[in-house]
């Protein structure tokens, strides 16, 4: 397959996923937790996939590296996030792992990637 936008990269799809699956497990944070925890989730979350679209947008430049590596810190936050709403029983186990191996998912897609581009260059 040949990959036209960034909507083919795989690493862009799991980002995707993880974006509708924090949208989907912070819907039943504490409504307290609206102003504080959630959004800063949401935050990380919604912050992976806009960087890898830029940085494929700039694939061809040494300026894409830092885009991707902006959406690794990104995953890094959320999962940090999700360590924390886990330890405030704002999550179940079951759903900590899923999200969790979605996020160590795009994180090793998102390597790959980058070093994809580095090579590149």
């Amino acid at each position: 397959m040949k990959i036209k936008t960034f909507r083919d990269l795989v690493v862009w799809q799991r980002g995707h996923e993880l974006v509708l699956l924090t949208y989907k497990l912070t819907k039943d944070f504490p409504k307290d937790e609206q102003y504080s925890l959630t959004p800063q989730v949401r935050r990380a979350a919604i912050s992976v996939t806009p960087n890898i679209a830029e940085g494929f947008g700039r694939f061809q430049s040494k300026d894409g590296e830092h885009f991707y590596v902006m959406a690794k810190d990104s995953l890094v936050e959320l999962d940090n996030h999700y360590q924390i709403a886990l330890d405030l029983n704002y999550l179940d186990k079951e759903s900590y792992i899923q999200i969790v191996d979605l996020i160590d998912q795009t994180g090793k897609l998102l390597n790959a990637f980058l070093k994809t581009h580095r090579s590149r260059l």
